[in-house]
């Protein structure tokens, strides 16, 4: 995508918002035969969005997330982007994958927090944190829903308060790795209120990051626009203007 492509506006939107754009991508893999999940993508993909946030002058307004503490995105990602070029750059790190095959290792992670890369908490085990249906499926989840694990054979349980404030509290062990953790990046970007009561209650995070699509504008609960395999320059353009030309109460 080029200059001429240019969706008109953006930027201008964006900065009257005084919102920015949170993109996510899990595991980057070199070419299209080498990608493992629907939630991972490609290096030229990932360099094609990029292109696309500088032809809209929205870099300084986007973050980058990289979620899962991959191998990839210290391998593949951070030799070939500038870091200081977006808002921000970060890492979602669960606690148990640290030094893991294919994984984050903490001299990976010191190295990339004195780039200027910021870490954040994914949970001490990565367990999802709120309900699905007997078949697997995600369902919105209501006000007081319950939280769920994910365990063998598909079953679901649910988790009680304690597990779900145990993920919360010990994901805070990054602090001691590369300083302040002031986001929880919610596993498969899954919450209920509860999880908001026990993050009030004991002044854990700052933000919330989720996998709603939305503009940035300081909100508890961060919006984010995952990429996956099928994603391209394109489907991303047009999930982020629908988004930021919604109608806000002070643009009408």
């Amino acid at each position: 995508m080029t200059s001429t492509d240019r969706t008109p506006g953006l930027s201008e939107l964006l900065s009257h918002l005084a919102g920015t754009v949170n993109i996510v991508f899990h595991d980057i893999a070199a070419s299209a035969d080498q990608l493992w999940s629907r939630y991972d993508t490609t290096t030229e993909v990932l360099h094609r969005i990029i292109g696309w946030c500088r032809d809209q002058g929205i870099t300084r307004r986007t973050r980058l997330y990289f979620d899962d503490n991959r191998r990839s995105v210290f391998d593949l990602v951070l030799p070939r982007v500038d870091v200081t070029e977006f808002a921000e750059v970060v890492i979602a790190v669960p606690v148990t994958t640290i030094g893991r095959t294919g994984r984050g290792t903490t001299t990976d992670l010191r190295a990339a927090a004195a780039r200027g890369v910021r870490i954040a908490a994914h949970g001490w085990s990565h367990i999802r944190l709120a309900a699905y249906d007997r078949t697997g499926i995600l369902l919105a989840t209501p006000l007081g829903g319950h939280y769920r694990d994910r365990l063998g054979g598909g079953a679901h349980e649910p988790l009680s308060d304690n597990e779900v404030l145990f993920q919360l509290v010990e994901a805070k062990h990054l602090e001691t790795l590369t300083g302040a953790c002031r986001e929880f990046v919610l596993p498969h970007g899954c919450y209920n209120a509860t999880t908001l009561a026990l993050n009030q209650r004991f002044g854990l995070y700052t933000h919330l990051a989720t996998t709603d699509p939305g503009i940035d504008t300081g909100q508890l609960l961060r919006p984010r626009f995952p990429v996956g395999a099928e994603d391209t320059t394109v489907t991303l353009a047009q999930r982020i203007t629908d988004e930021v030309r919604t109608p806000w109460p002070d643009s009408e």
